[in-house]
């Protein structure tokens, strides 16, 4: 009898162990499903308790690595558009989108598409602004972003943006690929100097710093006149992993330029 009781007893701590071994997995390994999108208007009040702990990940990094990050106390618009920046399409639109992706990822690709589709469809009803975003420490994703800057001095940013995505695909993003990529776009001898140029890499992480104060924790996040959407969001309309429905990138610029219609 006190064998059983003692056997059913380790039976018993032992699905208590790994239960709590499955919960503590979940928790810490957990990763969302890939149509698990978040989305929040900039002018609600609640804070993002994550975005501290997310930014402050540049610890025993080199001293350039270092990301301004500077939390404001609210959710904060988007920076000013500056000059050489990524933009198409006229700045009085109807519908402003700007993106903050990073172009080391594969999926940078597939979101791409999207937006581009919205531009083709829409034309000269967007205002569209594409600005890297990357965390601390990223090299593949910074050599990208220092090559798309280079380019905008010589005002080729649009030609490269398609090909560092495209590059991307067969494999890593190093300076060489996009000294070679400079090559293919006829850009000028002095693009491979500016790749390695310390006061271009400055600007870069300051830029993505300026991106964190406006709430952006994460690749890809867009706002779209106003409001800030966190994933890949799809062209066309796409259901969530719990069933809901969401609308994809076309019904939400149709819903802001209704929206611009009765205003």
């Amino acid at each position: 009898m006190k064998n059983k009781d003692s056997l059913l007893v380790f039976l018993v701590l032992a699905a208590v162990v790994a239960t709590g071994a499955g919960l503590f997995f979940l928790l810490h390994n957990g990763r969302l499903d890939d149509n698990d999108f978040m989305v929040f208007d900039r002018t609600d009040p609640l804070r993002n308790s994550g975005a501290a702990e997310i930014i402050n990940t540049a610890q025993n990094k080199p001293a350039d690595w270092q990301i301004p990050s500077d939390l404001p106390k609210a959710p904060a618009v988007p920076p000013p558009i500056k000059t050489q920046e990524n933009v198409s399409g006229p700045n009085k639109a109807v519908a402003q989108m700007i993106i903050y992706d990073n172009l080391a990822e594969p999926f940078a690709l597939d979101f791409a598409r999207s937006w581009q589709k919205a531009q083709e469809e829409f034309g000269e009803q967007i205002n569209l602004v594409f600005r890297p975003y990357f965390e601390n420490n990223d090299e593949e994703a910074l050599i990208g972003a220092l090559a798309l800057a280079c380019a905008a001095a010589e005002r080729k940013n649009w030609e490269m943006l398609p090909a560092l995505l495209s590059a991307k695909q067969s494999g890593p993003l190093t300076l060489d690929k996009a000294g070679q990529i400079g090559q293919d776009l006829k850009l000028s001898k002095a693009f491979p100097t500016c790749l390695q140029d310390t006061g271009t890499k400055q600007q870069v992480l300051a830029e993505v710093g300026e991106a964190r104060s406006a709430w952006v924790t994460g690749a890809p996040t867009f706002f779209l006149n106003g409001k800030i959407y966190v994933g890949a969001y799809p062209y066309e309309d796409f259901t969530r992993s719990d069933g809901t429905r969401e609308k994809g990138l076309k019904n939400l610029l149709e819903a802001v330029l209704a929206e611009a219609q009765t205003s």
